[in-house]
């Protein structure tokens, strides 16, 4: 084979290991950081554009999010995902390239040596959100308080 060609081969190697690396970093990802976020409560909130979608997350600005839908200590720990309306809708709405406003809480991921986002709520927008917007900050502002909590939106 010549040079170019090893080249290739080496680097889909490369990027079908990478994926795999995300894919069991993800399937453990929840339980961990969800427990985590769930013994200390970091408030966070972050917009922009999506980078990436799957399964149970998406990253925006290079930070992961966590889309989650799942139960913990007989409470309902679920991302509510909304439309620039306000109107519910499918995670499925989540794609690479929409903007989006997402709050919740931040926690330390061990596997990824990061924080993650675990997502409260989250906005499809139009564009970025001005929160110095008296109407905007009525709108989406507010701290991000855990599933469960008597105050939550």
């Amino acid at each position: 084979m010549n040079a170019r060609i090893m080249t290739e081969v080496r680097t889909l190697f490369s990027m079908i290991a990478s994926v795999s690396m995300v894919l069991i970093a993800c399937s453990t990802l929840h339980a961990e950081a969800l427990e985590n976020g769930l013994k200390k409560w970091d408030p966070y909130l972050i917009q922009g554009r999506i980078m990436q979608v799957g399964e149970g997350y998406c990253v925006v600005a290079e930070e992961w999010i966590m889309v989650l839908d799942t139960k913990r200590g007989g409470k309902d720990i679920r991302t509510r995902i909304f439309d620039d309306r306000g109107n519910p809708v499918s995670v499925a709405e989540l794609s690479k390239g929409k903007y989006i406003l997402a709050k919740g809480g931040q926690a330390w991921d061990e596997k990824l040596k990061t924080s993650v986002l675990l997502a409260t709520e989250i906005y499809i927008v139009n564009k970025p959100v001005d929160l110095n917007d008296e109407g905007q900050r009525r709108r989406f502002g507010g701290e991000p308080r855990p599933w469960g909590d008597a105050r939550e939106r």
